[in-house]
């Protein structure tokens, strides 16, 4: 199946486990989709279904193709999620440098400098978003 009309599915149904599956597949017959492992993993991620499987699969699919920005966007939108300032920055850095009109990076990026120094002065009780 397409991964566009995977995601379209999630999107309109969340029917968050056909699209896992349909997510399954699409890396069983092609384990090089950079597009699925990058699906899937913010699919686990944002659906809490496995976390840190969702950022092994961000991982893979950097490994993949070191040259698709938004597996680096993803990847440090969880970082941000975990509190991981310093890869969450590195991340959005990344995605900036593949793609310098990547709007939505540049944002994050802006709002994970001030919660990093907001935890700095605040410590583990401040986070602009829990």
């Amino acid at each position: 199946m397409n991964q566009q009309k995977i995601l379209m599915r999630l999107n309109k149904t969340r029917q968050t486990t056909k699209a896992l599956a349909d997510l399954n597949r699409a890396i069983k017959s092609n384990p090089d989709d950079v597009f699925a492992y990058c699906s899937r993993g913010v699919l686990k991620v944002y659906r809490f279904i496995d976390p840190e499987g969702g950022s092994i699969d961000l991982d893979r699919a950097i490994e993949i193709d070191c040259n698709y920005a938004d597996a680096y966007y993803q990847r440090g939108n969880f970082r941000q999620r975990i509190r991981n300032y310093n890869g969450a920055l590195a991340d959005f850095d990344a995605a900036i440098k593949l793609d310098p009109d990547f709007i939505d990076a540049y944002i994050l990026r802006g709002i994970v400098r001030g919660e990093n120094r907001l935890s700095r002065l605040y410590g583990d009780k401040y986070c602009l978003f829990e």
